[in-house]
């Protein structure tokens, strides 16, 4: 009996065992089932059993995943830079739509040189206003909060400028407007690569960061007239304003992926800045100091939950003003930026007058400078980030020479190409015209490679002898000058990481004084010279930057300057208006009681 219930129950457990081992099998062909009917059906998706319409999306597919994995291999810092260098680009294709639409709207409503003029200029009105507090609201705020909304301010009054052009107070106020929302990104971007970005990569950084702004005019030379001889110059502003804003909402997708990716680098933007000397220069380490209580994030960086806003940091913007480091920038920058805006808003028409070619050629000659611009900043960042990391050469030496060489090589081509016109016979024209002549073929066949692809591009067939010289002169003023980015575009982080963007908005200050005046004035020249564009475009410029190139190189500094300890005190001036509006108000006061009598 013993024996009998031993192999019952023996027998029991193998048939126990064989039900399972059976149904194991039958749950995975049944995965496996439903995991080849998947794929049938994402190859098939209108596979069709009975009634039913199976349509399937795989979010594992090979190429999804490829894509995501190499978008997540991206850096966030990368991303980020690209992100500034867009809006960048953005900024600029916004400016030089004017530039080229001004023509057939000034032909269409009738305007003069000095009303022309003036409609250029009346974007830098808001421009210079809205610098200062752009930089505050950048410090206090952070630029990753300011940016965003300030390129839907200036793309939605780009979209808006058709329904104005016929007043011209409405559309003089319009572009003012617009040029205020210009007027922040600059120093949203400073304040964002000054936290993110240590002092070594700086250059590097900043010169990408602003290439964007090349980027946006050879884009907006190569697509406004396009879109005007197609469309008209109406859809040229509706269609470059909804670029803008769609670029809004992708930046705030961005932002999303880079606190997936790499939350440290987000609290970096969005946390206020409390030291003004960086405590960290490697790059897995922030480059400013936070207060509070930190927490541990990746990569060995500390970084603090502190709330920010408006009044939560005070900049001391007398002591920058006492600072000469400062004074020399805003001058520097003052310089830069007259070489740059009166070129940008007048080279298609300088063009058209001097090459006797129609809009669409001129603006196509126009692109020249904006591409000698890239590959020049490209040249300086990578140059002035090795000299610093690798070969040891002292900031301000770098700093310096990039400068120097950004601001004296064009003076010394416009100089040339004033003195062309009085002694086209000399030797010396025919030898520099040969040097040229020999330049644009390098310069026009490395443009050739990327505009062969656009439809009636021929910039090569611009090129006599007079006009291989002019082009050729102006296209590397143009591009030598974007040196500055290895030079004054880095002292405000150099000289405070801090108050960089608060800096930066001092001394575009300044700098928005060309385009607010200077642009203005080469039209009321051109009106008052029979349109002589050496004495209206070339001379005031060449002036300029030569005389600021010495000033730059005999008093300027990139030594960090701690401006919280410096005299924030009042000025005297400050004083004497104080007094005045007490005594105003005294004398208002005496007047009301003596009316109440």
């Amino acid at each position: 009996m013993k024996l009998t219930a031993v192999k019952t129950q023996l027998s029991n457990q193998i048939a126990r065992q064989t039900i399972c081992n059976v149904a194991e099998r039958n749950h995975a062909s049944a995965k496996a089932f439903t995991f080849k009917s998947s794929r049938r059906l994402l190859d098939n998706p209108t596979l069709e059993d009975g009634n039913y319409s199976a349509n399937y999306t795989d979010d594992s597919s090979p190429l999804s995943a490829s894509f995501s994995s190499a978008w997540d291999k991206i850096p966030a810092r990368n991303k980020l830079v690209a992100a500034c260098c867009s809006a960048f680009v953005l900024s600029n294709m916004d400016k030089v739509n004017m530039t080229v639409a001004v023509i057939p709207i000034a032909h269409e409503l009738g305007w003069s040189s000095t009303v022309t003029g003036l409609v250029q200029s009346s974007f830098f009105w808001g421009f210079l206003l809205a610098q200062i507090p752009g930089g505050y609201l950048s410090s206090s705020l952070g630029g990753r909060t300011t940016l965003p909304p300030a390129v839907a301010l200036w793309s939605t009054t780009t979209a808006l400028l058709p329904l104005t052009a016929g007043s011209l107070p409405a559309l003089c106020l319009l572009r003012s407007v617009m040029g205020s929302g210009e007027a922040i990104a600059p120093s949203a971007v400073v304040d964002m690569l000054a936290r993110t970005i240590p002092k070594e990569s700086r250059a590097g950084a900043v010169s990408t960061a602003f290439s964007g702004l090349h980027i946006g005019t050879i884009l907006g030379l190569i697509a406004s007239p396009a879109i005007i001889s197609v469309y008209g110059w109406r859809t040229l502003f509706l269609a470059f304003g909804a670029v803008g804003i769609a670029w809004y909402f992708g930046f705030q997708a961005l932002m999303d992926d880079i606190k997936r990716q790499e939350p440290e680098l987000l609290d970096l933007l969005e946390a206020p800045k409390t030291s003004s000397t960086p405590s960290a220069v490697s790059s897995n380490q922030p480059l400013v100091s936070l207060q509070g209580s930190p927490h541990k994030t990746g990569k060995g960086m500390s970084v603090t939950k502190v709330k920010s806003g408006l009044g939560s940091l005070h900049v001391p913007y007398r002591a920058m003003l006492r600072s000469q480091p400062v004074r020399v920038l805003m001058f520097t920058h003052f310089a830069h930026n007259w070489l740059n805006y009166t070129m940008l808003a007048w080279l298609p028409t300088y063009f058209t007058d001097t090459l006797s070619v129609d809009l669409l050629h001129a603006s196509q000659t126009a692109l020249l400078p904006p591409l000698a611009s890239i590959v020049t900043a490209t040249l300086a960042g990578r140059t002035a980030d090795y000299l610093i990391s690798s070969a040891g050469v002292p900031v301000s030496v770098v700093r310096k020479a990039a400068q120097s060489t950004a601001f004296l090589v064009p003076a010394a081509l416009l100089t040339f190409l004033c003195l062309h016109g009085e002694a086209e016979d000399t030797p010396l024209v025919d030898t520099l015209t040969d040097v040229t002549s020999s330049l644009s073929t390098v310069v026009t066949a490395s443009a050739g490679n990327t505009l062969n692809s656009l439809p009636s591009l021929d910039i090569t067939g611009l090129m006599s002898d007079e006009a291989t010289l002019t082009v050729t002169c102006v296209t590397l003023a143009l591009g030598v000058s974007s040196f500055s980015l290895a030079g004054l575009y880095c002292t405000h982080q150099d000289l405070s990481p801090k108050y960089a963007s608060a800096m930066l908005g001092v001394t575009n200050t300044a700098a928005s004084l060309p385009g607010a005046f200077g642009v203005a004035m080469v039209g009321f020249l051109l009106d008052h010279t029979d349109r002589c564009w050496e004495v209206s475009l070339l001379a005031p410029a060449a002036v300029v930057l030569s005389v600021s190139a010495l000033v730059y190189a005999a008093f300027g500094s990139n030594d960090a300057v701690d401006y919280d300890t410096q005299d924030d005190s009042p000025f005297p001036w400050e004083k004497k208006l104080l007094q005045i509006k007490d005594a105003v108000g005294n004398v208002a006061g005496s007047f009301a009681n003596f009316r109440k009598d």
